[in-house]
């Protein structure tokens, strides 16, 4: 037990002494040392001298300038984008409108724009030109049509109402599937996650930059071409001939026939096409409004086709599901309760909303004829507020926000950040609706501006104060360096206030549309002003990360 206690202390395992080969060994590599070299503490002194005084502060200039440089690219460019839908919505208004002068006009102002820094900048107008070629006559109208050389007017009818109807169901199929709100709050989150990694990990900042950032392009490109399709819509053609579809007379009763019957059937789909978007678009119901739960049943010869006994029952029954079970699954995140009780969430199908119509006309109680219209009523009122980015306690419930961010959350520590995320995902993407009426893409816009940082908001949103807040005080702690850091933070926290960041989208919505409507240099220049406080923010987050 002595033996092994001189050992290794806390082990209890011996250690064999030094052989003289050994000890003769160590005695040569002392007299090998260089003792002129510096110590490795002094060496990592004066790296540390070096990092600290000289860089860093060269490191935390391009970074920061690079970050301010790259936010103005993404902010001009995101501007021009919607420039675009702008100016196509304007001549889906204005018929006889220059809209070739009018883009021609927009890109000579970009070009003297970029010329007050540089004349070798004029390559960006060059390609903006270009995307305003490829992009202006994306529509319904020159996609299936001009490519297929139907000339005749009335003929293009079915056409345009066969792909306004594939526009509205493909958006739609898109909303209902809740990828937008996978994108804000799940897939943003993890990037963040990734972020943290990568900088334990000591990797370069541009790296981390590049990966994380890239999110934000992936969204507004994916956003981008949702919005081009809704704008794809064709509708003034519809009403253009004394309320119905223009024609070509020289080309024959075939022709009128066409444009008559197309007209006929838009109209007969008005009202299934405003249920269907308010049904999607505008979620919830009032707490009031009731409708009576509409059993579907399974006609007996599509059971006697599609679900055979001898197929189909031995497999429901060894998966300990019924049939009336499985015909009703996809309605059960709608409804809530059971058995009598069932209450809908959402507003009917629209042919649950026939048979409530068929039925209370039969008996003659047209309660739920009064019960769909304050519906309707309502959700054009939540469609109006969320559009002014006022998010009242109505609209966080019956949008579901808290269900949203519990649903799709990665970050469940961060509560507040991921209300607002969900609430900003849902007021921008969900104002769309405004965009298949092209006289309304201005309107869209609105929406898209004042829900980006949403100013009213009930306490039940549960979002970041309005304006500074207040665990951070400007320079405080015991270093230089955590004073200039709590500094930081404070200046992040009050350019991160609610009031001011929505001040700045909505100066700089105004100052698009008046880009869009009246083309001028001066507007851009006036554009890069408004959006300093975006740019300053960026620029502090960086500032922060790298120190």
């Amino acid at each position: 037990e002595g033996k092994l206690d001189s050992g290794r202390a806390g082990t209890g395992t011996p250690v064999a002494s030094p052989t003289p080969r050994a000890a003769e060994g160590d005695e040569e590599r002392k007299e090998e040392v260089d003792y002129t070299k510096p110590a490795p503490l002094a060496v990592k002194k004066q790296r540390s001298f070096f990092e600290r005084y000289i860089w860093k502060p060269v490191k935390l200039t391009f970074v920061v300038g690079g970050v301010v440089l790259a936010g103005y690219f993404a902010d001009f460019s995101t501007m021009l984008a919607n420039v675009i839908l702008i100016v196509k919505g304007v001549k889906g208004v204005m018929v006889n409108w220059d809209y070739d002068n009018h883009f021609a006009a927009v890109v000579a102002s970009l070009e003297r724009f970029l010329s007050w820094f540089s004349p070798n900048l004029s390559f960006f107008a060059t390609f903006y030109a270009s995307c305003i070629n490829f992009f202006k006559n994306f529509d319904i109208e020159f996609i299936p049509l001009d490519t297929m050389n139907v000339t005749c007017d009335g003929a293009q009818a079915p056409g345009k109402l066969f792909g306004n109807i594939l526009i509205l169901i493909f958006v739609a199929v898109l909303f209902e599937s809740k990828i937008f709100a996978f994108l804000m709050l799940s897939l943003k989150a993890s990037l963040g996650l990734l972020k943290y990694q990568l900088k334990l990990k000591g990797r370069p900042f541009f790296v981390i930059l590049l990966i994380t950032n890239s999110f934000m392009f992936f969204d507004f490109i994916f956003r981008y071409i949702v919005q081009l399709l809704a704008t794809g819509t064709v509708v003034k053609d519809f009403v253009a001939n004394g309320g119905r579809h223009i024609n070509n007379e020289n080309c024959g009763y075939l022709d009128l026939v066409f444009a008559v019957l197309a007209t006929l059937a838009a109209y007969l789909l008005i009202f299934p096409t405003m249920h269907i978007m308010f049904r999607t678009f505008i979620a919830g119901l009032p707490e009031n409004a009731d409708f009576p739960y509409v059993e579907k049943r399974i006609p007996r010869f599509l059971r006697l086709i599609f679900l055979h006994p001898s197929v189909w029952r031995k497999q429901l029954k060894q998966r300990g599901v019924s049939g009336h079970q499985l015909a009703t699954l996809a309605r059960q995140a709608s409804v809530r309760g059971a058995g009598p009780n069932k209450k809908y969430l959402e507003l009917p199908s629209f042919f649950e909303m026939i048979i409530l119509f068929t039925r209370s006309f039969c008996v003659m109680d047209f309660r739920i004829w009064r019960t769909y219209a304050y519906c309707m009523f309502w959700k054009v009122t939540q469609l109006m507020k969320m559009t002014a980015g006022i998010w009242d306690k109505d609209g966080i419930r019956g949008f579901g926000v808290t269900e949203m961010v519990d649903r799709y959350s990665v970050d469940l520590e961060d509560r507040r950040k991921n209300h607002q995320d969900a609430i900003v995902c849902t007021g921008m993407n969900h104002s769309m609706i405004w965009q298949f009426v092209p006289a309304f893409v201005v309107a869209a816009k609105y929406g898209e501006a004042s829900n980006k940082c949403p100013l009213f908001v009930h306490r039940s949103g549960n979002v970041k104060p309005l304006l500074c807040q207040d665990n951070h005080q400007p320079w405080t702690g015991d270093s230089p360096k955590e004073k200039v850091k709590s500094t930081l933070k404070w200046l992040l926290s009050c350019v991160k206030g609610r009031f001011l960041k929505w001040l700045v989208y909505m100066l700089s919505f105004l100052v698009m549309c008046c880009f869009a409507l009246k083309p001028d240099p001066a507007w851009l220049g006036l554009f890069a002003i408004v959006v300093i406080p975006l740019r300053v923010e960026r620029a502090l987050g960086a500032a922060l990360d790298i120190l």
